[in-house]
This record gives C-alpha cells, sequence and structure tokens, in this order.
C-alpha cells in the first residue's frame, strides 16, 4: 500500500462492518490487513470469504501468500493450487482468453 494506508484500511473496516456476512467486503479487508502485514487479522477473513463463495479466486491467492509468509509453505501450495485449478480445467476444455 501506499502513503494514503490509513485511508484504505478506515475504508476497508467501514464497508466490511456494514456487511460482515458479505465475502467480497471480508475479502477486501483480508487483502488489506495481509497487505500491511497484519497477517493474523487476514487469515480469518480471508477463510471467510473462501466459505462465502469459493469462486473468489483472489481470497484463496491471498490465503495462500497469508500461510507462505507465516512458514507453511505446504498449505501455501495447495492453496495455490486450489485457486488455480478452475483456469486450468477450462484450458484443458479447450476454452481460451481470446473466445
Amino acid at each position: 500500500l501506499t502513503a494514503d494506508d490509513p485511508m484504505v484500511l478506515a475504508c476497508a473496516e467501514r464497508t466490511y462492518a456494514s456487511a460482515r456476512e458479505n465475502g467480497i467486503f471480508a475479502r477486501d479487508l483480508g487483502v488489506v490487513y495481509y497487505h500491511l502485514g497484519r497477517l493474523s487479522e487476514a487469515r480469518p477473513l480471508l477463510e471467510k470469504a473462501r466459505r462465502r463463495d469459493r469462486r473468489l479466486l483472489s481470497a484463496t491467492m491471498h490465503l495462500a501468500m497469508v500461510e507462505h509468509r507465516s512458514g507453511d509453505p505446504a498449505t501455501a501450495r495447495e492453496l495455490f493450487e486450489a485457486a488455480s485449478a478452475p483456469g486450468r480445467s477450462s484450458l484443458a476444455n479447450g476454452s481460451s482468453i481470446r473466445e
């Protein structure tokens, strides 16, 4: 993040507080916490976002990065592979970004 960190954090926290069951808002706040190095606060929000909507692949990717930075490369790899699987299966089935 940048010099606007306090504003970004305040906006993400306020948005999440307005709808705590919203997976996107949980993901957004989790991502902000991740980029601020607040991994223990990021993890539960990113896990919640994954539970709410498995299509939020960015939540899974950021959770993988949290696990990696926390010293758990095996879990990080599992999460990364889970997030990458939909794209691999689409390409294996013949789809293309250009379609």
